[in-house]
C-alpha cells in the first residue's frame, strides 16, 4: 500500500482507485466533483483545470447541500511549493482579514502541497460588518506562497533591495482627540495594506492626540516597481487628512534594520543548535496536567522535538488560570512514518493560527491533515514530522511536553492584565502575546482592543506597542499597553466596571461572549441555533 493510500485508509476515507500522486497536486480528500472532467463547463469541475495552470490561489463561492451559493462563504484552494511555517502564515492571513476557518483539508509530500479551506467572516457583536476584499486576500495569499521549495519559509518584505527604504515610514498624526480614534486609524492602515511594527500614542493636556506609527507596505511587489506603493502611502495620508482634519507628517526609515523595526529573519539551524547548546542547562516548570519541574536534558535535546524546549519555557513562564479546555492526543501507533496529533477544543478566533504557529515554532512539519468545526467545537487531526530530521517523535518526555504546549497555546494565547496606571485617573490595560518564529506578532490585537473599548464609556489616553526579547533566543513577545480613562472619574472605583472592561476586551480578543449563565461560549452559533434564529428571531433568548 502506498503512502497516500495508507493515510487515506487510516482516516476512514475510501480510496478512489489508484492513489493520486501529490505533484498533480491533489489532496486525498478532494471532493469527487473536482475529479470530473472540466468539459461539462461546471465551475466546480473546472477548478483543478485552472489550478494546474497559473492559479496558485483560487477563491470561489461556497455551496450548500442543495448547490446554492452561500453568502459571504468562500472556498479557497492553494496549490504551491511547501515550506516550513506555511500553515502558520496562511491562517494568520485569515485572522488578519477577519475570517473564520470552517474546514480545511491539506496534503503535502514535503515539496508540493495542496490546501483547501472553507471560510466565513468572523462574527462579532461589537465590530461592524465590513465587506471583504477577496482580491486583496488572494494577492496576500499568493505573496505568502513560496515560489520554490528551497529553504524554510519565513516572512520578509518581497521588494527589490534598491527600493526597500521607500517602504518603511514613520507616520505621525496630530488631531483633536476623540473616541475611537486609534480604532479608526488601525482600520485605515489595514485598508491600505500597511503593517504596523510599533506605535506610540499620547494625548496632550489641551486634548490633542499625537499618534506615531512605524509602518511598512505589506502589499506584494508591484511589477511597476515602487510607483504604486508610493501612491498607496499618499492615498493613506489623504484619507487621514480628509476624515480627521489632521496634520500628517511622514519620515522615511533609511535603514531596514533600524532598532525601531522588528527584525524578521529566521535563524539557520546551525545558529539555533549553538543557542540550544549554550542554554542546555536552563530549567523551567513544565505546565502539564500533573505540573512537575523538569530540566532540559541531553536526551530531549537530541530528540526530533528539541525545539519544544524554548517554546515551553516561554508559554510556561507564569501560572495563570486556564480559561479554555482542550483534549490533546499524540499517537505513534497508527502511522509508521508520522506522529498523529489530535486536538479538540471550543472554536474561537484564531485557534487554528495558534495551533499552526506552535507547530512552526517547534519545527514540526504537517504532512496531512483535516480540520473541521461543528457545534462551536473545532477538531484538528494532523500527521506531523520533525522539520529537520523527519520521522516520529519517539521520546515520551517530548510527547508530553508537546501536549502541554498545544494545551497552553489554545488555553491562553495571550496574557491580559488590568491594573493601576502611573498616569493620574487612568488604568493600564496590557496585552502580551508571543511573536512567532517568523518575527510576526499576533494579528488584530490593537484593533480588537480598541473595538472593545469603543463600546464602553472609556477612551485611550496613551498607547504603545513594542517587542521585547531576542529572536535568536526564541523568546520574543509583543506587548501592547493602553492607558485608559473613563468618562467619569468615579467609574474606576467600581470593581464591577473594571471587570466589565476586562471581560469585554477578553471576549473580543478570543471571539467569545458571556451568557446569562455566566459562562463563555463561542460567537459562532451552532447549526441548530442558526435554524432556530431563521425560523423565529424573537426566540434567540432560548439559546443564551
Amino acid at each position: 500500500m502506498s503512502g497516500a493510500t495508507e493515510r487515506t485508509a487510516l482516516l476512514g476515507v475510501q480510496s478512489r482507485g489508484e492513489p493520486t500522486p501529490l505533484p498533480l497536486p491533489l489532496s486525498p480528500w478532494c471532493p469527487s466533483g473536482l475529479l470530473a472532467s472540466p468539459d461539462d463547463g461546471s465551475p466546480r469541475n473546472s477548478l483543478l483545470g485552472t489550478a494546474r495552470g497559473t492559479d496558485t490561489v483560487l477563491i470561489q463561492d461556497a455551496l450548500d447541500s442543495e448547490g446554492n451559493a452561500v453568502k459571504d462563504n468562500k472556498e479557497i484552494y492553494i496549490s504551491c511549493c511547501d515550506a516550513l511555517g506555511l500553515g502558520c502564515m496562511v491562517t494568520r492571513a485569515f485572522v488578519d482579514f477577519g475570517l473564520r476557518i470552517v474546514s480545511c483539508d491539506f496534503s503535502t509530500d514535503g515539496r508540493y502541497c495542496f490546501i483547501m479551506f472553507k471560510v466565513e467572516p468572523t462574527p462579532s457583536p461589537t465590530s461592524k460588518k465590513v465587506e471583504k476584499d477577496w482580491g486583496l486576500l488572494r494577492e496576500s495569499l499568493v505573496s505568502i506562497c513560496p515560489a520554490d521549495s528551497l529553504g524554510a519559509l519565513y516572512y520578509k518584505p518581497k521588494f527589490p533591495k534598491a527600493h526597500k527604504a521607500q517602504f518603511y515610514h514613520i507616520v505621525t498624526v496630530k488631531c483633536e482627540d476623540r473616541a475611537g480614534l486609534i480604532n479608526w486609524l488601525m482600520s485605515n492602515f489595514w485598508r491600505y495594506s500597511m503593517t504596523i511594527h510599533r506605535l506610540k500614542c499620547v494625548t496632550t493636556s489641551d486634548g490633542e492626540a499625537v499618534d506615531e506609527f512605524y509602518v511598512s507596505d505589506s502589499r506584494p511587489e508591484s511589477k511597476e516597481s515602487a510607483f504604486e506603493n508610493v501612491d498607496n502611502m499618499g492615498a493613506l495620508i489623504e484619507s487621514i487628512k480628509k476624515n480627521l482634519d489632521a496634520t500628517v507628517t511622514t519620515a522615511t526609515i533609511q535603514d531596514e534594520y533600524d532598532t525601531s523595526i522588528r527584525r524578521t529573519r529566521r535563524l539557520s539551524y546551525g545558529n539555533v543548535a549553538t543557542i540550544f547548546e549554550r542554554h542546555s542547562e536552563r530549567s523551567f516548570a513544565s505546565q502539564s496536567f500533573n505540573s512537575t519541574c523538569t530540566r532540559v536534558s541531553d536526551s530531549l535535546l537530541g530528540s526530533p522535538a528539541k525545539f519544544t524546549d524554548f517554546a515551553d519555557a516561554m508559554y510556561s513562564s507564569e501560572a495563570i488560570d486556564r480559561y479554555c479546555t482542550a483534549s490533546v492526543e499524540v499517537d505513534n501507533s497508527t502511522s509508521t512514518e508520522n506522529t498523529i496529533l489530535r486536538c479538540v477544543c471550543p472554536d474561537r478566533k484564531g485557534v487554528l493560527y495558534d495551533f499552526f504557529r506552535l507547530l512552526s515554532d517547534v519545527r514540526l512539519k504537517a504532512s496531512y491533515g483535516r480540520i473541521a468545526t461543528s457545534s462551536s467545537m473545532s477538531e484538528a487531526l494532523l500527521f506531523v514530522k520533525d522539520g529537520k530530521n523527519g520521522g516520529q517523535i519517539q521520546n515520551e518526555q517530548a510527547q508530553d511536553r508537546l501536549k502541554d504546549l498545544i494545551y497552553s497555546v489554545i488555553a491562553r494565547p495571550f496574557q491580559l492584565q488590568l491594573e493601576a496606571s502611573p498616569i493620574r485617573d487612568c488604568m493600564e490595560l496590557r496585552v502580551v502575546a508571543p511573536v512567532d518564529a517568523s518575527g510576526r506578532g499576533r494579528p488584530r490585537v490593537i484593533y480588537d482592543v480598541t473595538t472593545a473599548l469603543s463600546c464602553l464609556d472609556v477612551h485611550i489616553h496613551e498607547a504603545e506597542m513594542y517587542v521585547t526579547g531576542k529572536l535568536e533566543e526564541i523568546n520574543q513577545t509583543e506587548t501592547h499597553v493602553f492607558h485608559i480613562k473613563a468618562g467619569r472619574k468615579d467609574l474606576f472605583e467600581s470593581d464591577a466596571f473594571k471587570e466589565a472592561i476586562y471581560e469585554r476586551v477578553f471576549c473580543e480578543l478570543m471571539g467569545v461572549m458571556k451568557t446569562k449563565r455566566n459562562t463563555l461560549v463561542s460567537h459562532y452559533p451552532r447549526e441548530a441555533q442558526k435554524k432556530l434564529t431563521r425560523l423565529c428571531p424573537c426566540m434567540r433568548w432560548l439559546t443564551s
